[in-house]
């Protein structure tokens, strides 16, 4: 039993782990392939064997062709303690200490990598648990499928719904996790990102924004240099960065003070202005939440609909339940990694569940 019984699940593929790790056909010693290639035949080597066999053909490649003509490569599906990989992973290490390429993979990031753009934080340790479900009035599952892959906390969605939270899933198609909502919302594949612009724009045009939420806890404050298209740094209004005693060059994210009504480094802002004029002490820029109401400004209801297949009244209702709903819950997890540039899909969900 877990600490916290009401975790006392486990999902399907978890169950499989036993059979694989006791299966009579898993493969127990190193094993050196005889003939060619797709013939199949193997015999078994000692550990010995296996080591100075590969230790002999990549000393002969790095000799030949240099250390880089070795690459690694590893993906998601093996991220784990004892496998090595994964960030700081012993795998990486000794990788990096031999020069070897690295052959990267989509790991499904950009969910996470969106959140650091938007909150300056990671993203997983940082939400609520899923046991805090029940306390949320409305849960909005966007780019998620918790009943087939994560039926160990389905439960939680299940008990909310029953204890009086209304359910609402975004999703590209009608699945079991749908046809437990309380209303789907079908969207076009890809295009998650383009309704949650659509929100946004409603969102703004209502002048529905939580300021001081948004203005302490995200990056909507942050200066853009117009000319750089880049964060605007104190370097860009004349200060200097300073150099600690290890080298570490420090040049702080400039935002405008309306205390002090004037340039400050973030870290010194009391209260960092969220919208400002187009040129601030010489130098043209504006916020990051300015430069999110303009993208946000050429998606009207129309073009949205034309974009997801999401129609007008959908789009209005998802803005009120943002807007209305005091504590509302936005399940995401990787269905919109799945495309190119998919944290471009992530953003503006993040930026809506924020404002």
């Amino acid at each position: 039993d877990l600490a916290d019984t009401r975790y006392n699940r486990i999902c399907a593929k978890g169950v499989t782990h036993v059979g694989r790790i006791y299966s009579s056909r898993r493969v127990l010693y190193p094993m050196r392939r005889i003939g060619e290639r797709g013939e199949g035949p193997f015999e078994r080597i000692t550990l010995d064997e296996a080591y100075d066999e590969i230790a002999t053909k990549w000393s002969g490649y790095m000799s030949e062709f240099g250390n880089a003509s070795i690459a690694v490569q590893y993906g998601s599906g093996n991220y784990a303690i004892c496998s090595g990989v994964g960030l700081g992973g012993a795998i990486n290490h000794f990788m990096n200490g031999f020069g070897f390429s690295y052959i990267p993979n989509n790991v499904d990031a950009a969910h996470g990598y969106m959140a650091t753009k938007i909150a300056t934080f990671g993203l997983y340790g940082s939400q609520n648990e899923a046991a805090d479900f029940v306390n949320s009035d409305t849960i909005i599952c966007w780019g998620a499928n918790p009943s087939i892959s994560q039926p160990q906390i389905m439960h939680f969605i299940l008990e909310a719904k029953s204890a009086g939270s209304k359910y609402i899933v975004i999703d590209t198609m009608f699945n079991a996790n749908a046809g437990k909502a309380d209303k789907f919302i079908a969207v076009y594949p890809s295009t998650d990102g383009a309704l949650a612009f659509g929100i946004l724009k409603i969102i703004f045009d209502n002048d529905w924004i939580n300021e001081d939420f948004v203005r302490n806890h995200t990056t909507a404050p942050y200066l853009i240099n117009q000319t750089t298209g880049r964060l605007a740094r104190m370097s860009d209004f004349g200060v200097e960065p300073t150099t600690a005693e290890d080298g570490t060059v420090t040049d702080p994210v400039a935002v405008f003070d309306e205390d002090a009504q004037a340039i400050v480094a973030i870290d010194a802002a009391t209260k960092p202005a969220l919208s400002v004029p187009a040129t601030v002490s010489g130098v043209a820029v504006k916020t990051q939440l300015d430069n999110l109401k303009v993208i946000a400004a050429a998606y009207t209801p129309e073009r949205v609909t034309d974009l997801t297949g999401v129609s007008a009244a959908d789009l209005q209702y998802l803005a009120d339940e943002y807007h209305n709903t005091a504590k509302i819950n936005t399940l995401m997890m990787f269905g919109d990694n799945h495309y190119l540039n998919g944290h471009y899909n992530y953003w503006p969900i993040y930026a809506v569940s924020w404002m």
